[in-house]
C-alpha cells in the first residue's frame, strides 16, 4: 500500500506501475477526505479502509474508487463500507 497526501505525492509512472501488477489500467484507491489522505495499490478496498481507519480517518469521510492509470481519472466511487 502507498499513501498519498499533500506531503507523499504519486506520478503517473508510479500510478501506471502499480496498475500493471493489477487488472487493466485501473488502481484501488480509497480517499479520506476530510484528512486529505488516499492510500492506493492494495488487493482490496477493505485494507486501506481499515488501514486509514486505524490512522484516524472517520468511516463517513471514505471513499473507495478505482483510479485510471491512463489519465489519473476517478473511475467510480462509493462510500467505503456502505456501498461496494
Amino acid at each position: 500500500m502507498t499513501t498519498v497526501d499533500r506531503n507523499h505525492r504519486l506520478g503517473l509512472s508510479e500510478l501506471q506501475e502499480m496498475a500493471e501488477k493489477t487488472f487493466c489500467d485501473l488502481v484501488k484507491a480509497v480517499v479520506g477526505v476530510e484528512r486529505e489522505i488516499m492510500v492506493v495499490d492494495a488487493d482490496l478496498h477493505a485494507d486501506q479502509e481499515a488501514y486509514l481507519l486505524e490512522e484516524g480517518s472517520d468511516q463517513n469521510d471514505l471513499w473507495g474508487s478505482l483510479v485510471g492509470a491512463a489519465n489519473c481519472r476517478v473511475r467510480n466511487g462509493a462510500l467505503a463500507g456502505r456501498a461496494w
